[in-house]
């Protein structure tokens, strides 16, 4: 039986409560921005959820990938891992993911760009996660992101967890129905 990236559940558990949390909060953000939508407090509320929400993503990413290859017993790998990996400055772009996989696996990283092309096509996840990335990037360089809509936020954010979901199958052997 296929996995199916918009229904079922990660593989890493942990990984999946904080992403679900995280989008919790974003929905609890727009609640107070729609009850409100002239306060001057919303561009903070808007700029604070787009690095919020690719913080999340960032971690979520790394961890996935550490904690598949993290190996019992074995003290001084797992510390290399943490160092090169988890704790990495890598944006959780597409590019930057398939780099990390590349580095791993060769057949990983062809799958990992395989299927989000192929979920990309319809919902233009990739594109939507990368906007993300370069919203932070932007606001990290003062560029101003009053432009930006809480629902593109949250919108490019769910498409950043389908890409995730991707990657949890892709790193644990399993066939996606995408």
């Amino acid at each position: 039986m296929k996995h199916d990236i918009y229904t079922d559940s990660m593989f890493n558990e942990e990984v999946q409560n904080n992403l679900i949390g995280v989008l919790s909060e974003l929905n609890a953000i727009r609640q107070i921005i729609n009850k409100d939508h002239f306060s001057s407090a919303n561009p903070y509320l808007i700029n604070y959820s787009i690095v919020r929400s690719s913080g999340t993503l960032e971690q979520s990413y790394k961890t996935l990938i550490y904690d598949f290859l993290r190996v019992e017993e074995k003290e001084k790998l797992n510390v290399y891992l943490k160092k090169n990996i988890v704790d990495s400055s890598s944006n959780p772009n597409t590019g930057n993911i398939t780099k990390m996989l590349e580095g791993m696996d060769g057949m990983w990283s062809n799958k990992f760009n395989e299927n989000i092309n192929l979920i990309s096509k319809e919902g233009e996840h990739k594109a939507n996660l990368n906007s993300l990335v370069q919203s932070r990037n932007d606001f990290a360089h003062g560029v101003n992101l009053s432009s930006i809509k809480m629902e593109t936020v949250i919108k490019n954010y769910e498409s950043g967890i389908y890409i995730l979901k991707v990657l949890d199958c892709i790193l644990n052997e399993i066939e996606m129905d995408i």
